[in-house]
């Protein structure tokens, strides 16, 4: 009878660490798995981020210089030969305060009168070098010097956007108004075609 009292607690004894085994057995591989599923997730994070700042941190394309020469050199245009800085317009006083450049074209920026000026010269295998895509209620040309020059705006006979080509560049300007005059300010004729004759080159 003592025989089989030891031999049933030793039975059990034996059934009882299989038993322990098997269960840290499930409870490792449950581990296993949450560390697993852990570093996956992480690591699908990491691309997203990798991925999104990939697009939000793109390279500026554009260098800034301090003088036109250096933003004429950089972008491979030539010569700039814009209105002195400090000219006074049909439209109120020319000043330049930036130069840049990127591959194939160059630009300065300034203001004229109250308004915002872009002007940009690049490669005229580039196409349209604006930056401009809006669309505006009034187009036309004008001619000035044998060339034609394609004006667009939101009044009738004021520019906000101008553009022509001349030899193996293309030119374009952009003119922005303050405040309410945003959409709507432009450059007329008085203004459009001395400019357009001094910066053809």
């Amino acid at each position: 009878m003592k025989r089989k009292i030891i031999t049933l607690l030793l039975a059990a004894a034996v059934a009882a660490a299989f038993m322990g085994c098997s269960s840290n057995g499930a409870a490792g591989e449950t581990e296993v798995s949450s560390e697993q599923t852990e570093a996956q997730t992480v690591s699908d994070a990491s691309e997203a981020d990798e991925s999104s700042s990939g697009t939000l941190n793109m390279a500026n394309p554009w260098t800034d210089v301090d003088t036109m020469d250096e933003a004429a050199e950089g972008a491979g245009v030539g010569s700039l030969v814009f209105t002195e800085d400090g000219t006074e317009t049909a439209s109120g006083m020319l000043n330049w305060f930036g130069y840049r450049y990127t591959e194939g074209i160059a630009e300065v920026n300034g203001g004229i009168g109250t308004a915002d000026i872009t002007v940009r010269k690049g490669l005229s295998s580039l196409g349209d070098i604006s930056g401009d895509y809006n669309d505006y209620a009034y187009t036309w040309e004008l001619d000035v010097d044998g060339i034609t020059v394609n004006c667009s705006g939101n009044t009738e006979g004021e520019a906000m956007l101008f553009t022509w080509t001349s030899g193996d560049y293309n030119y374009s300007v952009v003119v922005r108004g303050q405040g309410d005059s945003y959409d709507t300010y432009g450059l007329n004729s008085d203004t459009i075609a001395p400019l357009v004759s001094e910066w053809i080159s």
